[in-house]
């Protein structure tokens, strides 16, 4: 049973402690010391009872710093999420990823490519690698803000004329001290902004873009960004993106919860709206194709890889 008063620095120590027995085990029995390279580990063949016993001594040890590492919050984040690594695999089994890729490529000229691995596996290239808070629903985006923000005003939007009331409503009862602040609008971000909304300083779209295609020049997602273009009349107006932004290629293991969730969202996005997450280069194609005149002028919240990220564009003239 582990001791419930252990610390990092006792779950260290016997991390090296089972580390250096199970060394001895392999060294023994002849068996190479695994490695994270393609074919760096072949298993535990004929291994002994006590080798065996090694190994699991020194996982549990090391579950238990990654658990103190982590902490709750983290690890039951980790938990909910660990059935996408079986539907990971499906897709890698399904599409034969395994055999597409070259084993112990060492120079970029032995390894495959994206495209050329999207091409062989049959995938689209990119699975393989002040304020107006459009689509904003109750506003919650909204109300935080304007609690932070004292002398900024807030047009909540979105789709439906329920959700509408059900977030006026929600700001009267609850926060009556932002009431005079934030108002709600019905607007479908397909079209463009009404002229209530025209000329504001700021532009929200949190957890919006990523449910919508940009498959071509028409694609919903660029239509959403048209729709806004119009009303950019104010000299400096920003449209601010929050939501997840995807590490640039080429891929690399997910070191943190963060890098892993990002990428899972991505398979959520492609399964639910067949649309993705976007890397910040991605983003900006996005809002170069509706319009040529956005630029990318700031970027927070980490732009390679990150759950939560803020990336800021102008239309420059």
């Amino acid at each position: 049973m582990t001791d419930p008063t252990a610390t990092l620095e006792s779950f260290t120590a016997i991390v090296v402690e089972k580390v250096a027995a199970l060394s001895d085990h392999l060294g023994a029995q002849s068996i190479p010391n695994p490695t994270l390279k393609e074919a760096g580990h072949v298993g535990y063949q004929g291994e002994s009872l006590a080798l065996r016993q090694a190994r699991y001594d020194l996982a549990r040890a090391a579950k238990s710093l990654q658990l103190l590492a982590q902490g709750p919050e983290d690890t039951a984040l980790s938990l909910f999420r660990s059935a996408f690594d079986a539907s990971n695999m499906e897709v890698l089994l399904r599409f034969r990823f395994f055999d597409a890729v070259p084993l112990d490529a060492t120079t970029k000229e032995d390894g495959i490519s994206t495209a050329d691995l999207a091409a062989k596996v049959d995938l689209p290239l990119d699975v393989t690698e002040r304020i107006v808070d459009v689509g904003g629903s109750l506003g919650h985006a909204s109300i935080a803000l304007a609690s932070a923000m004292p002398r900024a005003t807030f047009l909540v939007q979105d789709a439906t004329a329920a959700t509408v009331e059900e977030g006026r409503a929600l700001v009267q009862q609850q926060f009556p001290e932002l009431a005079p602040r934030i108002a709600h609008a019905q607007h479908d971000f397909f079209t463009p902004m009404p002229a209530e909304a025209v000329g504001a300083h700021v532009y929200l779209l949190q957890w919006i873009l990523h449910d919508w295609t940009d498959a071509d020049a028409d694609a919903d997602a660029v239509r959403i960004l048209r729709g806004l273009v119009p009303a950019l009349t104010k000299p400096g107006a920003r449209v601010l993106i929050s939501e997840a932004v995807r590490p640039a290629p080429p891929a690399r293991l997910a070191h943190t919860l963060d890098d892993r969730v990002v990428m899972e969202e991505d398979l959520i996005m492609l399964a639910s709206h067949a649309s993705k997450e976007r890397s910040v280069d991605e983003f900006t194609s996005l809002f170069e194709e509706a319009d040529a005149r956005f630029r990318l002028v700031a970027t927070g919240g980490g732009v390679d890889g990150a759950f939560r990220s803020v990336l800021e564009y102008e239309l420059c003239a």
